[in-house]
């Protein structure tokens, strides 16, 4: 794979990303925010469990739920405190494999959310945690689709996606792909508004385009372009990237105890993220 490049909706892509922390105390890291120190996953992964808590009321108690894009299994745990039996999907067969191994008591089934291999209306809840964000726009409409044909009338689709930046698409975009599918929303709400970081974000994007360096295109929220601003700062400037380092963990602790009191005070349209509930009509 050296020296080749794939997209960010491909098996090599994921295959890559998390091969190197499979099986490591980084591990955090290959599904939240690569290239960064273990604190931002922790914080990443804290942020996530906050929503998706939130979303478990409607998960019928005992329904049969669909995990796509379930990686290693990470959220199996959150899930199987209402619904059963388990069915994870994941593009990557290394993956599958490695929730196999983790949850040997769940289904596990490799394959795409643009073609979920399931028939029609046979779960009674989808739950999908930052997948369909990493597909080129034109195609979330069809995982959406995907997504609800697979669902049983009267059932739920769970979906954490990012709302903003280049690699998001806005509120009414998610909602809208929804309805077309035959879906109604639910509710939805923000999720990671961390408005210390996002300042320190945009510090850093305005020190690239000063030194006349293209962005590439983002990874993550919380996650620096593995090509970009970042690499400059690491190979040209490593005491100015400690420094970025340092501030940004600092921004997190403080976010951490903002949080709370910023999805209470914030429009959901402010967040990196939002949580939506769609029903199946």
């Amino acid at each position: 794979m050296r020296g080749m490049r794939f997209g960010r909706d491909t098996k090599e892509y994921w295959e890559a990303r998390v091969r190197p922390y499979l099986g490591t105390e980084d591990e955090l890291c290959a599904v939240t925010t690569t290239g960064l120190p273990r604190s931002f996953a922790r914080f990443v992964h804290w942020l996530e469990k906050r929503s998706l808590r939130k979303a478990l009321q409607y998960l019928p108690e005992k329904g049969r739920l669909l995990d796509v894009g379930c990686g290693y299994g990470r959220w199996f745990h959150l899930w199987g405190e209402r619904a059963r039996p388990l069915v994870g999907a994941d593009i990557s067969m290394l993956l599958v494999k490695q929730a196999k191994a983790r949850h040997p008591e769940a289904l596990l089934v490799v394959g795409d959310v643009r073609y979920l291999p399931f028939r029609s209306g046979i779960f009674d809840t989808i739950c999908t945690v930052k997948v369909l964000q990493f597909l080129p726009p034109e195609d979330r409409g069809q995982a959406m689709r995907e997504l609800l044909r697979v669902t049983y009338p009267g059932g739920y689709v769970i979906l954490l996606e990012k709302i903003k930046g280049q690699d998001g698409s806005l509120p009414e975009e998610w909602t809208l792909w929804a309805t077309q599918s035959g879906g109604a929303l639910v509710t939805w709400f923000g999720n990671e508004y961390v408005p210390l970081d996002q300042v320190i974000e945009a510090l850093r994007q305005a020190f690239a385009r000063w030194v006349g360096r293209p962005k590439s295109v983002p990874v993550d929220s919380a996650s620096p372009p593995a090509v970009g601003s970042s690499d400059l700062l690491r190979l040209r400037w490593a005491w100015l990237y400690r420094i970025y380092l340092a501030v940004r963990q600092v921004a997190l602790v403080v976010s951490r105890l903002l949080e709370p009191l910023m999805e209470r005070l914030l429009p959901a349209s402010w967040a990196v993220h939002g949580l939506f509930v769609f029903r199946k009509m």
